[in-house]
């Protein structure tokens, strides 16, 4: 999801039926166009798509006509309004449409030229520009963000800002936190600045390079305009950009704006985009030279299941997913590591300079929080998970910054251990419908007892 990535005067409606979040002009894309972008970010793809060619790996006829069929029945069996898609190879679109209606009151029909909202999948095309500056020595991926910003800058607490450095921050390891907003046209909420978005939030919850963090708001940091400049890249650029960043999992990952991963055997560079009346997908197989695009008006899981069936259709030896409910994953009892087994004491530091005491007690299954003074009730920390040394849930809270109070939420937190210390972040994730976001301040707890650092 990327809805911090560009702020300017010109909105859209998105073609979603109800409650259509202000869209910026340059993240709203026909799937051709996405198409195109697409085949800038593949090694072997030619530097302009060519429409209306034949090559080699067109699909034939009866696959088309099965599998326009085919997505017709999804969108009736999910209530989709909307989907279109477009799949290259070999450099070249071989396949674009629109399934059902773009503007459903209106009786709109989807086409290639319909513009959704991209969410995410933007990710990858800001990386593109940036690595585009790179290659042109305009940026250089080791120094700090913060270099190139203006009055705003990155702030560091749970480490120092100059170790967020643009290849850390286009990774998701810059150690930003949690941040997601959402604006509605005819809402009574004004967006701020890009500026005022990061003075508020753009903080260092966790030490720079120690923590894979999702982070929208690392990829409103990086968002460049180009004007007129075309994001293709070197070979070398675009190896660089697939190369995973993460720590952890040395098979999936993060790289440069694009998750790695693979699916059946086969390598897999790819997004996921995803905000209320919109989703989004994006794969590349590298080793196919194919690009599968769909984008919905809706949320949920629609377009990720299509771009499937259309991988099956287009890659020899893919195989499409089972039809019918994918069954249940058992839950898995919560249990606490030694390391983290004990009473933590700490604060929650907001933006605007609210402290606020926070305590855990961690036992060998659950986890209780308090939020507030000795006189706040204790709650449970709802689905706790303990991953890359990361403490994760959700529990009944408030975070009380001025900005936070406006909107009904829960408090989800992120918190890596590091001896004796916990840190990073509690976010008021908004309760309210239409979604409002969330909001993330610094959270740094000690283990009772710990002897005071020097």
């Amino acid at each position: 999801m990327n809805y911090w990535g560009v702020v300017c005067p010109l909105a859209l409606k998105a073609p979603s039926v109800s409650n259509r979040p202000v869209m910026n002009s340059r993240f709203a894309l026909a799937v051709r166009l996405v198409a195109m972008l697409a085949l800038s970010f593949a090694p072997t793809a030619p530097l302009v798509a060519q429409r209306g060619a034949r090559p080699d790996g067109a699909i034939a006829p009866a696959t088309l006509d099965s599998l326009r069929a085919h997505i017709r029945r999804v969108l009736d069996s999910t209530r989709t309004p909307s989907v279109a898609v477009a799949v290259a190879k070999n450099g070249r679109i071989i396949w674009e449409e629109g399934f059902g209606f773009a503007d459903v009151e209106r009786r709109t029909p989807a086409t290639p030229t319909t513009l959704y909202s991209m969410a995410s999948i933007s990710k990858p095309m800001t990386a593109t520009a940036v690595m585009k500056l790179a290659e042109q020595g305009k940026i250089d991926l080791d120094r700090p963000a913060n270099d190139y910003l203006g009055s705003a800058k990155i702030s560091g607490l749970a480490g120092p800002a100059s170790g967020a450095t643009v290849r850390r921050v286009l990774s998701h390891t810059a150690g930003l936190p949690l941040h997601y907003r959402f604006f509605y046209e005819g809402g009574s909420v004004t967006r701020p600045s890009m500026d005022e978005a990061i003075t508020r939030y753009a903080v260092t919850v966790f030490p720079p390079g120690a923590v894979y963090s999702y982070s929208n708001l690392g990829y409103g940091v990086l968002e460049n305009h180009l004007r007129d400049q075309r994001p293709v890249l070197k070979d070398s650029t675009l190896d660089a950009m697939h190369r995973l960043a993460t720590p952890g999992d040395t098979a999936n990952g993060y790289g440069l704006g694009w998750l790695i991963g693979n699916e059946q055997g086969m390598r897999v560079v790819s997004h996921t985009g995803g905000m209320p009346g919109v989703a989004t997908s994006l794969k590349l197989y590298p080793q196919h030279n194919v690009v599968i695009v769909a984008l919905a008006n809706t949320g949920g899981a629609t377009p990720h299941r299509i771009a499937l069936d259309i991988a099956a259709a287009v890659i020899p030896g893919y195989k499409a997913p089972t039809p019918g409910r994918t069954p249940p994953v058992p839950a898995v009892a919560f249990a606490s590591p030694a390391e983290l087994i004990g009473e933590w004491t700490g604060t929650v530091r907001s933006y605007d300079g609210t402290t606020t005491p926070i305590a855990l007690v961690v036992k060998s299954d659950d986890v209780h929080v308090r939020l507030g003074g000795p006189d706040s009730l204790w709650t449970v920390l709802n689905a706790p998970t303990f991953r890359d040394r990361v403490l994760s849930g959700r529990f009944a809270g408030t975070i009380p910054s001025e900005e936070a109070r406006r909107f009904p939420h829960a408090v989800g937190v992120a918190l890596l251990v590091q001896g004796d210390s916990l840190r990073g972040w509690a976010a008021a994730m908004t309760t309210d419908d239409p979604l409002t976001g969330a909001m993330s301040s610094y959270a740094e707890l000690t283990r009772k007892g710990a002897a005071p650092e020097r």
